[in-house]
C-alpha cells in the first residue's frame, strides 16, 4: 500500500509533474481509481478527529480560526488544515477541498469544521 506522499509523486508523475489541466488523467478521474471509502479523506480527517477528541471548540482553536471567519482558497485551506495535521498529502487536501468547496471555488470556516465533526449543526 502506498503512502499519501508517494501517490502525490506518482499522480505527479503520471500527469507531467503538477496537475496540468489539459493531462490524460484528471484529479478526479485518479482519486476515484486510488481511493476507497476507507481512504476517503473526508472520513480519514474524521477518523482523526475523533482518536484526537476534538470538538468544534478545539479544532478551531488548533487551526486557529474563527467559526464565522472568511472563506478559504485551496493555498488557505491547506495551510489551515496543516495546523491541524502537517502530514496531510496535497493530493488528500485537495481532493477534500473539492469535496466542500462551494460554487466559487471556496470553503467556509463552518462547513469545514462540521464536516470534520460529522456534524449538521
Amino acid at each position: 500500500m502506498l503512502t499519501a506522499p508517494e501517490i502525490d509523486y506518482l499522480f505527479d508523475t503520471i500527469t507531467g509533474f503538477k496537475m496540468v489541466p489539459n493531462t490524460l488523467l484528471s484529479l478526479h478521474q485518479w482519486q476515484k481509481k486510488v481511493l476507497d471509502e476507507k481512504g476517503n479523506p473526508l472520513q480519514v480527517m474524521r477518523t482523526l478527529v475523533k482518536k484526537q477528541g476534538l470538538d468544534k471548540e478545539s479544532i478551531l482553536k488548533a487551526i486557529e480560526m474563527k467559526l464565522w471567519g472568511p472563506e478559504m482558497d485551496i493555498h488557505q485551506f491547506k495551510k489551515t488544515l496543516r495546523r491541524l495535521e502537517p502530514t496531510l498529502s496535497d493530493f488528500m487536501l485537495s481532493n477534500l477541498f473539492e469535496r466542500l468547496g462551494n460554487k466559487e471555488g471556496k470553503v467556509e470556516v463552518e462547513n469545514m469544521v462540521l464536516n470534520l465533526c460529522g456534524t449538521t449543526h
